[in-house]
Formats: C-alpha cells, structure tokens, sequence
C-alpha cells in the first residue's frame, strides 16, 4: 500500500510544523528548519517492502535536525538515501558527507546526525528492516559513507538506473505495486551490492551479480561460480561467511526472492516460474518454495492476491 503526503495542501505559514508532524509519524522524530519564507515545499510517498521501506522525497532547501532526538535502539539498522537531484548534506560526530546526484548515503539513525537538503533536492531513502540485509551489521555504528551507485553525475534523474527510475517514478505516480515492488527489489539488491564493495571491493559483488544473471540456469553452481569470480571455492565460502551467508545458501535464497516476486505477478504458472528460477523440475521447486515460505507456491499466490484486494 502506497502513502503520500504534500505541505502544498497547506498555507506557507503551517507547511513546517505539517511536515514534522507528518514524518514523526511516518520516518522519526525531529527538528525541521526551512531556509525559505515559503516554509518547507515538500512531499513524500512511501511503500513497504519485505526487507523495510522504502520512500521517495521531492523537497525544497531545509535542515533536518536529528541530534537531540535520534531514534535509538527502535530505529532500522540502516538507512541508504539516494540523491537524484540536487545535494544533500550529512554530518555527525564521526562523519561529514556531501552527496549529489549518483551518490548513497549510507547511515546508522541511531547516531545523532544533521542532513540539509538544497533547493530542488529529490531523492529516494530505504530504511532497511533488522536484519533483512546479510550485510547490515556491518555497517551498524560506522561512520556514515557516500557510496557510487550508478547515477548519471550529470544526467539527474533522467541517468539513474532502470530500477531507481521505477521505483521514484511509481511511487510519485501510484504504479501497479507488484510492478513496484519488483523494481524496489532491484534497488535495493544494487544498494546491498554498492555497500558490499565499500566493504570488500570485488569479488562479493561480482559474484551476486553472476548469480543473478544466472538464476534461470538449472545448472548454476558453486564451483562455476567461484571459477567465475576468480577464487576457490573455499575463499568464496570465506567472503560469503563475512557477510553471514553462503554461496549456495546465496543461490537459493535468490531463487526464492525471483519466486515471491513472479507468483505475486500472477502472470506465469508454478512450472513456468520453476523454469526462471533455475528448476528443472516443478516439484523440486515446489517443495524448496514451501520450506522456505512456509506455503506452498499456489497458496503463496493465492494470499497474495487477499492481501492485494
């Protein structure tokens, strides 16, 4: 379910205290301060999605003041604030970042931080749920990070991947939500890799990215994928352990998140699904779906669709 909120529903006078009041309830709890007669010209829309949420912002220039009421130990793990257009600027007691278009922030709410935002600032935030990232407890209480996610540094918006553009575009425009939803997992499958190679350049992401442009193929394994990225198999299990998971536990884990995504299309049939998820046969599919989902692939769709009407 989409939510959206605009200050433009408001007088300029009130826009200010509207916006406070409305992200205390829908992100946390803290101190705005326009740099404009106008108030903050703001709106925001926001989408959940299995590892968290995710939001999109279009905003004039404004501080956000987050030191005297940082969330704490309730707060998500991490929060990834990707810039479109326009800067944004973050600092903290450990860090001090400045991020344009193309750039990540990568933050623990739990440090007490200021962000300031320019004129024309639109961008997209995923505050990651506890534990949904394999990574994210290796972010929590470091210093806050700009990480290179593939934007365009001069082409705005109109640069940003495939799955950014999606993702800003349908929740400002209301999209279809499994089209959405689909688009807001290739997100933040390209956060998770872009924070992966801050972390450990290299062969953790090259291996994702090998794993998921071979999730259709029965025969991908963990052999063909550690000659791939140039290690033993041995060393791949040792970068897959640093992040709490492994290589074929990776893989199937993949599989599972394409599944969820295309039985809750609706378009395809268990066995066509089977096939691009790399299944030869639909009752091994069938069967690794309901241990991992707790329901068989018929039931799962089917309560997807409840859950939808």
């Amino acid at each position: 379910m989409l939510d959206r909120f605009s200050t433009l529903d408001y007088p300029p006078a009130q826009r200010t205290e509207a916006w406070r009041a409305h992200l205390s309830e829908a992100l946390f709890v803290a101190d705005y301060r326009p740099l404009s007669e106008e108030g903050i010209v703001s709106d925001h829309a926001a989408m959940s999605v299995d590892e968290g949420r995710v939001h999109s912002f279009a905003s004039n220039g404004h501080v956000v003041d987050l030191t005297a009421t940082a969330a704490g130990g309730s707060a998500p793990i991490l929060y990834f604030t990707t810039v479109l257009s326009g800067r944004a600027m973050y600092w903290s007691r450990s860090a001090m970042e400045i991020a344009g278009p193309g750039d990540t922030l990568v933050y623990d709410p739990a440090d007490p931080f200021f962000i300031s935002f320019h004129d024309d600032t639109r961008l997209v935030l995923f505050e990651s749920r506890e534990g949904a990232l394999p990574l994210a407890d290796q972010w929590r209480r470091r210093p806050c990070a700009r990480l290179r996610t593939g934007l365009a540094r001069a082409g705005g918006a109109q640069g940003a991947p495939e799955a950014l553009q999606h993702v800003y575009a349908g929740l400002r425009g209301g999209d279809r939500e499994a089209r959405l939803g689909e688009a807001a997992d290739r997100l933040i499958r390209t956060l998770e890799r872009a924070a992966a190679e801050a972390l450990a350049p290299g062969h953790y992401s090259s291996a994702v990215e090998y794993i998921e442009a071979r999730l259709h193929d029965p025969g991908l394994s963990v052999r063909e994928l550690a000659a791939a990225v140039h290690l033993s198999e041995r060393q791949l299990a040792r970068v897959f352990a640093e992040r709490g998971a492994s290589p074929s536990g990776f893989i199937i884990e993949a599989r599972m998140r394409r599944a969820e995504r295309l039985l809750a299309a609706g378009d395809r049939s268990v066995r066509e699904v089977a096939t691009e998820c790399g299944y030869a046969s639909a009752s091994h599919f069938s069967r690794t779906f309901s241990a991992h989902a707790g329901c068989s692939p018929a039931a799962f769709r089917t309560r997807r669709r409840r859950g939808s009407a």
